[in-house]
């Protein structure tokens, strides 16, 4: 017999909940929805539903909505404008149940609340944005969601693949997605809260994670740093000379789920900055404005390589571990030359090279970067989150 204390808190805050729920529901299924907007994102406040939720308080949806956000930390050190609320994402709660029962929408990006109430209208904005690294059955998009965040007719199918969604589907929006739109914000400062200045050149590198927080292991090798390439501290220090030559920065943004197995503080290079998911929060940085601040990016299997391709800019894929990642990218080896429209870097000379590159201005990819943002985009804009209100009637 399985004994309560067996069973994993997940699982037992979820059955409290579905309980609380299933309890008052009758107390509310005939009353009127009410203005309360429930917001969730990949982490805090960030991705497009963060980016969708800047948008609302910037426009001043916040007189209007009661805007609640599903939040994993117990301490959230940003401040909260009028009208905004949290509540913990894990753990029973009347209050959140209470939310889950009267919202009007609900928008999400990682985890989906299933919906209570058939007027009630939940909206999928998808995590990150376009996508072709496989993952198959890591999320499923539920039944019950209304509308599905995508970026265009071309895209539909490698997204309702990737996602479980039967296609053809007309739950689709080709909007775009809201964290793009930053890219096309011309006041962005984000290195400033780096604190480092007065370099010629600054390169982005996004890996994905290969480690997860929480045990699985997409990748056969070990990445000491969680990145590929630089494996140890001399190759690290090795490489910030070089880039201390071409007066040029690297800033390793690091995957928020990727596990951190060293000691951030023994990191300390004079033109290398690793950026962890504490940091970025610390510092209140936007990996999207991030983007929208640099030079170039080096990516491999993210979804962020595609949407740096709308800045037109110098982008490299780092593939040198291509063999041993369990989740590569889903294409044929026929449509390498369209989906990967940038220099493919496999080891550390391929890498320095890239970086050279970019240091001269010397940019080959312009023609197939172009290309592919025109075949994946129905709008190459700003104006994501304004075509959803608008499609809402918020």
């Amino acid at each position: 017999m399985i004994k309560i204390k067996d069973i994993p808190k997940d699982i037992w805050n979820r059955k409290i909940n579905a309980l609380l729920i299933q309890i008052l529901k009758p107390f509310f299924i005939k009353r009127e929805l009410k203005n309360i907007i429930m917001m969730e994102s990949h982490t805090n406040f960030d991705c497009n539903g963060g980016a969708l939720y800047e948008y609302l308080i910037k426009n001043g949806f916040n007189k209007k909505y009661l805007i609640v956000w599903r939040v994993r930390s117990r301490n959230i050190s940003k401040k909260l404008p009028e009208n905004v609320v949290t509540v913990r994402d894990e753990g029973p709660s009347l209050r959140k149940v209470y939310y889950i029962l009267n919202a009007k929408y609900f928008f999400s990006d990682d985890t989906m609340l299933r919906k209570i109430r058939k007027n009630q209208i939940s909206v999928y904005c998808t995590h990150g944005g376009c996508t072709l690294k496989n993952v198959k059955g890591l999320l499923n998009v539920r039944d019950d969601v209304d509308y599905i965040l995508s970026a265009s007719e071309n895209y539909d199918p490698i997204m309702c693949e990737n996602y479980s969604i039967p296609f053809p589907n007309k739950r689709m929006l080709h909007f775009g997605f809201p964290s793009n739109d930053v890219l096309f914000d011309k006041e962005v400062k984000e290195l400033e809260k780096l604190g480092k200045k007065n370099f010629d050149k600054t390169i982005l590198w996004m890996p994905t994670f290969r480690k997860l927080i929480g045990g699985r292991n997409d990748s056969k090798e070990e990445y000491p740093y969680g990145v590929p390439l630089l494996k140890t501290k001399n190759i690290l220090a090795e490489f910030n000379d070089f880039l201390k030559i071409q007066n040029t920065h690297l800033v390793v943004k690091l995957h928020p789920y990727q596990r951190i197995e060293f000691d951030i503080e023994q990191l300390i290079f004079s033109n290398i900055t690793f950026v962890t998911r504490e940091i970025a929060e610390k510092k209140n940085i936007d990996v999207y404005r991030l983007m929208a601040s640099v030079d170039a990016l080096i990516s491999d299997y993210s979804s962020s390589a595609y949407s740096f391709i709308l800045l037109d800019r110098p982008l490299a894929f780092i593939l040198s571990d291509i063999s041993n990642y369990d989740r590569g990218f889903d294409i044929t080896n026929a449509e390498v030359k369209k989906f990967l429209p940038g220099e493919l870097i496999l080891n550390i000379d391929d890498l320095k090279k890239y970086c050279n590159d970019v240091i001269r201005g010397v940019d080959n990819k312009s023609k197939e970067r172009n290309e592919l943002a025109d075949w994946l985009y129905e709008y190459r804009d700003g104006n994501a989150c304004e075509r959803i209100v608008d499609f809402l009637g918020l």
